[in-house]
């Protein structure tokens, strides 16, 4: 694949895609200690950009990252680059925002010279048909849930409102689907309760008798997509919304 020529934006500076590189002693590699959001836009417009940049910023909250950036900033940015990326993008593409804090350099490795010192934010854009180009089959012929063995992390352990990269559990159980017979296995994970709670990428809902039913807020990550169906797309329809196990 030949260089893309899109830029990546990157604690302050827009460098090539290529070039946009964290350290070793990183704490997300160390420990997955990252915020993340995924956003995308219809028409070449981002969609609930703004909210999806509140709940980064509660989890860089929760997991006391010292981030100085604000979310004013955060947002002026994301359009930074995707103007700086959009003469590359095909008429018909759509804009995928991968938005990533870390905590950056663990204290022990702080004193090595020439690193960057402090969190980093990486904000890449890059054409949203990477990960959607297959699914349009799947209104058609739907998908296999696959109930893996492989359970949510509980609201104890992990604090569901945070997007983060510890994501260890949703990798395993997206393998244990994957070895499942049949097509189109996507994994759909059980809280420590047995409920269902979420897919691995995917929040849940069933539809029955002209009725909206979805797991409840305790061991899921809240998507930003799920409160426009229940807050908004439901409510415009006059569909009423349920949360429980």
């Amino acid at each position: 694949m030949k260089n893309s020529g899109r830029v990546v934006y990157f604690n302050g500076k827009l460098v090539p895609e290529t070039e946009a590189k964290i350290s070793i002693y990183d704490s997300a590699l160390m420990f997955g200690d990252m915020v993340f959001e995924m956003t995308r836009s219809f028409d070449k417009k981002q969609f609930k950009l703004r909210e999806h940049i509140d709940r980064l910023y509660a989890g860089v909250k929760i997991l006391r990252i010292p981030l100085a950036m604000t979310p004013q900033e955060m947002e002026q940015a994301c359009y930074q680059t995707i103007e700086a990326n959009d003469h590359l993008f095909q008429k018909d593409d759509e804009h995928r925002l991968m938005i990533d804090v870390s905590r950056g350099l663990l204290g022990i490795y702080q004193g090595i010279e020439g690193l960057h010192k402090g969190p980093n934010v990486i904000i890449a854009d890059f054409p949203l048909q990477w990960t959607v180009a297959g699914m349009g089959k799947l209104f058609e012929v739907g998908i296999n849930a696959v109930i893996t063995s492989q359970r949510a992390i509980p609201a104890a352990l992990l604090d569901p409102k945070i997007k983060n990269r510890s994501r260890i559990h949703y990798l395993m159980a997206n393998i244990e689907a994957s070895q499942v017979e049949g097509d189109n296995n996507w994994a759909l994970l059980l809280d420590p309760d047995g409920f269902i709670a979420e897919g691995t990428g995917d929040n849940f809902f069933i539809v029955k008798d002209g009725v909206v039913v979805t797991p409840e807020g305790r061991n899921i990550l809240r998507g930003v997509s799920r409160a426009y169906i229940m807050e908004e797309l439901c409510s415009e329809l006059g569909i009423r919304v349920i949360e429980k196990t």
